[in-house]
């Protein structure tokens, strides 16, 4: 074993001390947009310091006196008195998650860190690490000793020249069927598309929140933006950061906006982070004609390498010939008898939750 050491963060003004620290890691480990300081110190801005949702409770590794690790986790109160579950910042809020590491960080030294991270937790704490990163080093080496378990599909699609088109990826049915609506749509309302980026990211917001809630409510159901979920948003992309650019793609039919897209450009990546379209326009799938126009624009226009329409069972998704990959969960207690078992009974509690493993995989 090596001589690694683990420090806590519990505070906001501890957590901004390690600003520098976070960003150098980030920059060095080539760390995407939910691993970013910017995001994580909103969502503990709107979500521990504003709201309720826990307890900050970031872990530090230190080889000496190199910082060659960040666990970005905060603690949350399970039924009370029962137990404590420590989870990754921004929960529900990223695509895919992990931990900062220094790129010389050896396979013995994640071994290390995590016999850490166990040793540290109390009778009644549990980690549970949702969505974890499939490629991530932390991913791989909770999955040899295993810690981790395929928790749901996560979609992706590569830029190819042979197919330079977005329709160009669907089958025979789906792409005449694209074709069809999108030419019904010009000629019965009209069908143009409108960014939005810098100062009219704030208005496009309102417009895009409409619409989605809209959408979930036309089909009985609910969404996961909820007051606190939609302030975040809000917030990360007015403010804007680093390298990343946010922006708005509306598909307009008239003088009425129809659907609206919330997308992330981050380095070779191009997110579609969230969607929203106007029930009354379903005949048309607006939904389908809006991401062909984000697919197109994130290939072309930007020259990105991945669009990530990130983790998911929808089947639409599928339609576009993507590569397929996973994210993971991690569930796992400390050293002793009960916090084995008290973890235990909580990961059977939440695989019940899932999907069937068909709908997983």
């Amino acid at each position: 074993m090596n001589n690694l050491t683990m420090k806590r963060v519990s505070t906001a003004a501890e957590l901004d001390v390690l600003r520098d620290g976070w960003d150098a890691l980030a920059t060095r480990s080539g760390a995407a947009v939910f691993q970013s300081w910017n995001w994580n110190r909103r969502w503990v801005s709107i979500f521990l310091e504003q709201g309720d949702a826990g307890e900050l409770d970031v872990r530090t590794i230190f080889r000496g006196d190199d910082l060659i690790a960040i666990l970005p986790f905060f603690v949350q109160n399970l039924a009370g008195p029962v137990g404590r579950v420590v989870q990754f910042l921004g929960h529900r809020m990223s695509y895919h998650n992990d931990v900062l590491t220094s790129p010389d960080v050896t396979a013995s030294e994640f071994d290390e860190i995590v016999d850490l991270l166990r040793s540290s937790l109390g009778s009644r704490e549990i980690v549970h690490l949702r969505h974890l990163h499939g490629e991530g080093q932390l991913t791989r080496r909770l999955l040899a000793g295993d810690l981790a378990t395929r928790q749901i599909r996560r979609v992706l699609l590569q830029d190819d020249p042979e197919r330079p088109e977005p329709e160009d990826r669907l089958g025979k049915s789906s792409r005449r069927s694209l074709k069809n609506r999108r030419n019904r749509l010009t000629r019965e309302h009209g069908c143009q598309f409108r960014i939005r980026t810098g100062e009219e990211l704030g208005p496009f917001f309102d417009g895009f929140l409409e619409l989605h809630h809209r959408r979930f409510e036309s089909i009985g159901k609910d969404s996961l933006l909820g007051e606190n979920e939609a302030t975040f948003l809000r917030t990360v992309i007015q403010e804007g950061f680093g390298e990343v650019v946010f922006e708005g793609l509306e598909l307009v039919s008239g003088d009425r906006v129809v659907a609206a897209a919330l997308l992330a450009r981050d380095g070779a990546f191009y997110f579609n982070l969230n969607f929203g379209f106007d029930p009354e326009f379903d005949k048309y799938s607006p939904m389908v004609i809006l991401i062909a126009e984000t697919i197109r624009r994130g290939f072309r226009e930007h020259g990105c390498t991945f669009y990530d329409l990130g983790p998911g069972y929808e089947k639409y998704k599928l339609a576009w010939g993507p590569i397929e990959g996973a994210n993971y969960f991690a569930c796992f207690g400390g050293r002793q008898p009960s916090a084995r078992l008290l973890a235990a009974a909580y990961k059977k509690a939440f695989e019940h939750a899932l999907p069937p493993d068909a709908e997983r995989s």
